[in-house]
């Protein structure tokens, strides 16, 4: 498996300007950070994508349904066969909208189990 790299929000370009490639571990991570930070409705031809963060933002949302709307637009990514786990772990404040927290992520990819987290701020 292999994507091209992008740092910044644009695509890393090697000295003879072609785009630079992850391989293995570190592709599977970006095409989640990737799918991390899609926002439903961002992309007009797939509407659907992404994951509704303003629906995680919501008053009154328990930790049970904030996972299930964050597993619910990872495995909308055609690269990410399935998601074996998450959690949220909290700084301080147990309320997501403070942003104060840490996904932590199971996904299997291209049949490996890529582990990882992103601080949610």
């Amino acid at each position: 498996m292999y994507t091209p790299k992008i740092e910044n929000g644009d695509l890393v370009l090697d000295q003879s300007g072609h785009t630079t490639n992850l391989t293995g571990k570190d592709a599977a991570k970006q095409i989640v950070m990737n799918a991390l930070a899609m926002w439903k409705g961002t992309w007009f031809l797939k509407p659907n994508d992404g994951i509704d963060w303003m629906e995680v933002t919501k008053k009154g949302k328990t930790i049970n349904e904030i996972l299930q709307i964050i597993t619910s637009g990872l495995v909308k990514n055609p690269y990410i066969q399935k998601v074996i786990d998450t959690s949220i772990s909290f700084k301080d404040d147990t309320d997501i909208r403070n942003r104060k927290a840490t996904l932590n992520y199971i996904v299997l990819i291209d049949n490996q189990n890529i582990v990882g987290s992103v601080s949610l701020i």
